[in-house]
């Protein structure tokens, strides 16, 4: 490839590295705003009942499920303390498919508690338990 075509082939190739990075700027940026809203209490909250939604699941699934015993073991300590469980998922769950755009929006304008995601229950609901044998087990 020579003159033009080369030049412009280096161009369209630049393009494309300037909109790459531009992509993974905007996630990031979600992302930590994604972090704001889940160290909210109110987010937390919200994570928490959904944990153990996902919990009661788990507990009725067939034992015959990969992983079930370390998902069940992870259910019952869910529900004996969501909170605490919904806390140390949040950080893997905000960068979930279902959590990030386009799949939701999030805003922020100050503390935690002040930002917000459109991200529904149900979404939120089929991430964490996307993740859940993830957090279940340490050494898959």
């Amino acid at each position: 490839m020579k003159g033009p075509s080369r030049v412009i082939a280096i161009l369209v190739m630049a393009a494309l590295v300037v909109a790459a990075g531009s992509a993974q700027a905007a996630e990031s940026d979600t992302q930590m705003k994604l972090c704001a809203v889940a160290t909210g209490q109110t987010f937390l909250t919200r994570v928490a009942y959904l944990m153990v939604q996902q919990a009661r699941s788990v507990k009725d699934e067939s034992d015959v499920t990969t992983n079930h015993a370390a998902r069940v073991a992870y259910a019952h300590a869910v529900i004996q303390n969501p909170v605490q469980y919904a806390q140390g998922l949040c950080p893997l769950l905000v960068g979930g498919t279902n959590l990030v755009s386009p799949n939701a929006t999030t805003t922020c304008s100050g503390t935690p508690e002040t930002c917000s995601s459109s991200v529904t229950d149900a979404a939120m609901l089929s991430q964490i338990a996307t993740f859940w044998t993830y957090a279940a087990v340490v050494d898959p």
